[in-house]
């Protein structure tokens, strides 16, 4: 399945677009919502995205996603969210957008760059990550709560600034975390750990590391930086 220009709604919010092409191409060629945003998407195969998606209810990719260029994700409803439940890849930037709401949440259900490094990656929503791998050239950004379920390391090849919000382990003093940015800097912008504590932290990145509030870990917290 292969769309080679937009694809738009024909009422703001109101349609919904699912397809089903398990373990074939799903190819987007340009943006889906840019002029008018469609209300749900739901995708299952081998996707392809080339430009930004916006829609007012959810964003489900069950699939393997390839970026092709660089992409916005947004969901505009409260209580939204965008799901990935496969590897995300590609050199390209990735930006996820969500709205507020107890239900608000971006799941990312396997590793991130694993293959192809993504440029950087940019989180507002609540964050959900289920593999152990995070990797990107550039920056990392998550601008809401980050937890992770199992020993988890997220790098930046390029020495891009890594930086959290809110961040917990899903099982108290049970997965532990590592970071690995060269010269990048890490800032804890919240509490570490506040909900629920992880089994370790680890930064091995010689970049300063900024902490604003308490980290609660487990066992051993490693810096090889400064600390301010």
């Amino acid at each position: 399945v292969k769309f080679s220009n937009t694809v738009n709604g024909t009422a703001s919010g109101a349609q919904t677009l699912v397809i089903s092409n398990p373990s074939n191409p799903i190819i987007f060629s340009n943006t889906i919502g840019a002029t008018t945003p469609i209300k749900r998407l739901d995708l299952t195969g081998n996707i392809t995205l080339t430009g930004n998606v916006s829609s007012a209810d959810t964003q489900v990719y069950n699939g393997p996603v390839n970026l092709a260029a660089n992409a916005t994700l947004t969901t505009t409803s409260f209580n939204s969210g965008i799901s990935f439940f496969n590897t995300v890849d590609g050199g390209y930037t990735l930006t996820l957008t969500t709205p507020g709401g107890a239900g608000n949440s971006v799941i990312l259900s396997q590793a991130i760059g694993s293959t192809t490094a993504l440029s950087s990656l940019t989180v507002t929503g609540a964050t959900s990550f289920g593999d152990s791998t995070i990797t990107t050239t550039g920056a990392q950004t998550y601008n809401s709560s980050f937890t992770f379920a199992n020993n988890t390391t997220l790098t930046s090849t390029s020495s891009g600034a890594i930086t959290f919000n809110a961040l917990d382990a899903n099982t108290a003093g049970i997965q532990g975390l590592t970071i690995s940015n060269g010269t990048g800097t890490t800032v804890f912008n919240s509490a570490v750990g506040a909900n629920k504590s992880l089994n370790y932290l680890t930064l091995n990145g010689t970049g300063t590391v900024t902490v604003k509030s308490n980290l609660n870990v487990a066992g051993n917290i490693t810096l090889s930086s400064a600390v301010s």
